[in-house]
């Protein structure tokens, strides 16, 4: 858990070539994937979930994580529109409930794993719908 907080933003210099910020975007979602399928990453997951809204604990995993990955995410997919990659009528807040949501909702559901190969699959399901025709 702690590689994933300390990570440095995958983000890509400005005017990069077209497709890097979608790459780091989706090596970005597979470093935060594969975080949570460590036992430090599930045990911060479950404290979290089982904390309510406006404990300390629960603040710390909304700004180091989940505020993090979407800060990050969001440059990536400002840089991917700028690079014409993604379309630019999109609403960028909902694309990053889409695309960090479901692993989110990994963790707490239980259901399945947030591995690196669902968040591959997860980021060519997300991005079939964001991309440029």
């Amino acid at each position: 858990m702690a590689a994933l907080i300390d990570a440095p933003p995958s983000a890509p210099d400005a005017g990069a070539a077209p497709g890097l910020a979608l790459d780091a975007l989706r090596a970005q979602l597979q470093r935060v994937a594969a975080a949570f399928t460590t036992p430090e990453g599930r045990g911060a997951a479950a404290l979290a979930a089982a904390s309510t809204g406006e404990t300390e604990l629960s603040k710390a995993f909304r700004h180091q994580v989940i505020l993090k990955c979407r800060t990050e995410g969001k440059a990536l997919l400002a840089e991917a529109i700028a690079q014409g990659e993604v379309r630019w009528d999109i609403d960028l807040e909902t694309a990053l409930d889409v695309i960090y949501g479901p692993v989110f909702f990994r963790l707490l559901i239980g259901h399945a794993a947030p591995d690196a190969a669902f968040a591959a699959r997860l980021i060519d399901t997300v991005l079939a719908g964001l991309r440029t025709r």
